[in-house]
């Protein structure tokens, strides 16, 4: 869209729209894309025990098209939540720990782990990997 305040007059209008069907997702624009802005269950690994509001990533533009699209997936967001069928799983874009294997999750936290402690390979593969290897 050429005009920043048609644009945002059309976000404002489309957001007024969800408010009104009690739909409870809201779209935001950063930069030059778009957001899902909910209230959803905790994120696994987040530490949250309750409910907490996140902006979920559309990979759409903002743009007049971009905006059709995201009061779609809005829509769609609200009857998850408002049936109580979220699931992370599905957003992340990622397998949920439950189904990664132990191979990756080894991985991940070693990666983690050497990233944030001073440990070599060698003692990793000595003191560490030998235990992993056993399972």
């Amino acid at each position: 869209m050429g005009n920043a305040d048609e644009f945002d007059a059309l976000l404002k209008s489309i957001n007024q729209r969800l408010k009104t069907a009690q739909i409870r997702v809201r779209i935001r624009r950063k930069r030059d894309a778009l957001y899902l802005r909910a209230t959803l269950p905790p994120k696994p690994g987040s530490g949250h025990i309750r409910p907490h509001r996140y902006e979920l990533p559309t990979s759409l533009p903002a743009s007049k098209d971009g905006l059709k699209q995201a009061e779609k997936e809005a829509k769609y967001l609200g009857g998850l939540i408002a049936s109580k069928n979220f699931n992370w799983a599905d957003w992340l874009g990622e397998k949920p720990p439950s189904e990664q294997t132990i191979r990756e999750l080894v991985g991940k936290f070693k990666a983690e782990y050497m990233g944030t402690h001073s440990l070599s390979e060698t003692t990793w593969e000595r003191h560490w990997q030998t235990v992993y290897d056993a399972m």
